[in-house]
This record gives structure tokens, C-alpha cells and sequence, in this order.
């Protein structure tokens, strides 16, 4: 959700993250033609980008981009292991810009980053 400060008023919600897939494949569900976007709980915040984008991660295995402006998903990126953490961005020697996120814990966690194909 996106809330525009000098009116006051919500600009834009949009579902986050898939659902749980338990929920999906619940017998009593079944034959139930369920939305795409069921919605993830998560405890992550986003990172505002000055190009635009909005990066949230939060409980899918995924790393999302939405467009600040209208709250449309530009891009979505697989983890190995659910997002659990604010994402961050760097740029590199070189001057290529990532953005990176903490996914899983313990043994199976991993800090995974995303560019910008060249």
C-alpha cells in the first residue's frame, strides 16, 4: 500500500506475494478458483528507489519490484530460500547497481543479489 502524504489518501494497495500454498491445496478448497495473489504476511520493509521502483521481499521466496507510482508489479526474482529481510542496493567497482537480500537462516540461508542484465 502507497499512501500520497499531501492528500492523505491511499495512492495504491497491491496483493504482495502468492499465498500459502497449504491454503491452495486445502481439500475443502478444492474446485475453488482462488485469486493469483492471495497476499504473504511478512515483518521486511521496502527500499524506495529514486528511479521509481519499490523492492519488498517478506516471506515468498521471491525479491519484488513494483512501480512507486502505480503500484503495478515491474519484476519479481527467485530466491533459494524465503525473503526475511529489508532489502539493500550497492554499486559495485565497476558502477553496476545491485540489490541484495538476506533469504532463509542457518544453514540454509544466503544472501542473494540481483542486477540489472548488460
Amino acid at each position: 500500500m502507497a499512501i500520497d502524504l499531501n492528500a492523505g489518501e491511499i495512492a495504491w494497495r497491491a496483493p504482495f506475494g502468492e499465498g500459502s500454498r497449504a491454503l491452495r491445496q486445502h481439500p475443502l478448497l478444492r474446485g475453488v478458483e482462488l485469486p493469483e495473489r492471495q497476499g504473504t504476511r511478512g515483518n521486511s520493509g521496502p527500499m524506495a528507489t529514486k528511479g521509481g521502483l519499490v523492492f519488498l521481499g517478506g516471506g515468498d521466496p521471491y525479491l519484488y519490484a513494483f512501480d512507486s507510482a502505480t503500484g503495478a508489479e515491474i519484476w519479481r526474482g527467485a530466491t533459494p530460500f524465503p525473503t526475511n529481510a529489508n532489502p539493500m542496493t550497492y554499486r559495485g567497482e565497476s558502477g553496476r547497481q545491485f540489490v541484495v537480500i538476506a533469504t532463509g537462516s542457518g544453514a540454509q540461508g544466503a544472501l542473494v543479489a540481483f542486477a540489472r542484465s548488460r
